[in-house]
């Protein structure tokens, strides 16, 4: 099962608690709203990109840091038109 989807400015939030803050994964879920396992997912994928604190992280600017961790960009919806 994959990780929920969040948005990149949640991700690299997600980072700075654990490499800044050293929280738990269950803290960030906590703040984040969103499960531990998908904090795991975050965090492995920073990890084996080679992300391994947040003065890493904090430099990338956010095409960077979605590349670097294998995110695709949303595509942007446009409402149906008749």
């Amino acid at each position: 099962m994959s990780p929920e989807k969040i948005e990149m400015f949640q991700i690299r939030e997600i980072l700075r608690m654990k490499f800044q803050l050293k929280l738990s994964n269950r803290e960030i879920g906590r703040s984040q709203c969103c499960s531990s396992s998908t904090i795991s997912s975050y965090v492995n994928k920073a990890l084996l990109a080679g992300l391994k604190e947040w003065s890493d992280v904090v430099s990338l600017t956010e095409p960077e840091l979605r590349e670097r961790l294998g995110e695709k960009k949303k595509p942007k919806s446009f409402g149906v038109f008749h």
